[in-house]
């Protein structure tokens, strides 16, 4: 399978056999499951790479000969200089412990040998392709007629809609967060590099560190949306193994979404239905304006809310404006702005295109 790898961080791959025998004896065959790999998962690249160089650098230490006596003598010295207790290795373990203490000599490796470390704290998480957990779980059903908030062990808080049900782990003892999502919910994720956070839906997957998102997941025809408010989500559909239907993963920012259908080939990016604005209120700039640029009005509009809108700048350099907005959400401004200025606008996916003339 390869969904477990789109979770993987550089100790994982660095630990994992495929990815060392690829590494150390590459052939087409495994050229092409790894190429295929950075397709679907191309944000994994730079983690991909960087374990590599750390594979080849340990195979290339085993040629350097290391007594036992110095790998203890090493191995000591390094658990001493962080001040962990000082553990003995047992025999079958001594050929990775060796690596470890010849690249630490030859490239100063502290960040190697800690990769290594066998107390890596890391529980292996039972998934099949369909996202259930196994182990000690914690279910928690919303059969009141409000929204319910979930905390977390990780302080992370989940507004649960009426009807949806969550799954989760209920120690996150492991080194990625998951939780299995019937039904509707609105994510505030506590950020945690170290530990990414996994929400599994039927068909999608939605990988995050820190943010806040909706998810919506429609039982009977499995359309899933998901929409991001602040943060980066990176989602992506559930794959069976490489001759399975593979679907290129969408990065989302604040004010845009997805949307998931069985019958459809791809995943989509569009803006949400009423983008909200992303910068603090002491951040946003005053809401009244006296014959002021029309292009900086839409510059306003665009760094407030995020969303990238696009205009000919030669064009509206000579148009001026004077209004004020209260509540008005972002296309009701945008609606106000090209009424002044016999201008309209359309969606392009997670653009706002403008179309106008010169001003006279």
């Amino acid at each position: 399978m390869l969904e477990k790898y789109a979770t993987y961080d550089r100790d994982d791959f660095v630990q994992d056999g495929e990815f060392i025998r690829w590494v150390k004896y590459p052939d087409p065959k495994n050229d092409l499951f790894w190429s295929s790999l950075l397709d679907i998962y191309p944000f994994q690249q730079d983690t991909i790479m960087q374990a590599r160089q750390i594979v080849l650098k340990l195979s290339a230490a085993t040629c350097n000969d290391v007594s036992e006596q110095d790998v203890d003598s090493i191995w000591q010295n390094l658990q001493l200089s962080i001040g962990q207790p000082v553990k003995v290795i047992p025999l079958w373990q001594r050929a990775w412990v060796r690596m470890a203490a010849a690249v630490f000599l030859l490239v100063g490796g502290l960040a190697v040998w800690q990769l290594l470390h066998e107390e890596t704290n890391l529980v292996s998480i039972s998934r099949d392709a369909y996202g259930v957990l196994s182990g000690n779980l914690t279910q928690v059903s919303n059969n009141t007629t409000d929204s319910m908030i979930i905390k977390l062990p990780d302080n992370s808080r989940i507004t649960l809609s009426r009807g949806a049900k969550l799954r989760y782990k209920t120690h996150f003892t492991d080194s990625i967060r998951e939780v299995y999502l019937t039904g509707e919910a609105f994510f505030e994720v506590a950020r945690n590099p170290q530990k990414p956070f996994i929400v599994y839906t039927s068909e999608l997957i939605t990988k995050v560190l820190g943010t806040s998102f909706w998810i919506k997941t429609n039982v009977d025809d499995k359309h899933i949306t998901v929409a991001v408010k602040t943060g980066k989500v990176f989602v992506y559909k559930k794959t069976k193994g490489v001759s399975a239907d593979q679907f290129a993963g969408v990065v989302l920012l604040p004010n845009q979404q997805t949307d998931y259908k069985p019958d459809s080939d791809k995943l989509s990016r569009t803006l949400v239905e009423e983008p909200l604005p992303v910068l603090p209120d002491n951040e946003r700039q005053a809401s009244t304006f006296d014959n002021v640029p029309v292009t900086e009005l839409l510059d306003n509009l665009e760094k407030s809310y995020g969303v990238d809108i696009q205009f000919d700048r030669s064009v509206l350099t000579g148009c001026r404006l004077t209004t004020s907005f209260k509540d008005e959400s972002l296309f009701q401004r945008l609606e106000v702005l090209c009424e002044a200025i016999n201008a309209t606008y359309k969606l392009e996916e997670t653009r706002i295109v403008i179309n106008a003339q010169r001003c006279l």
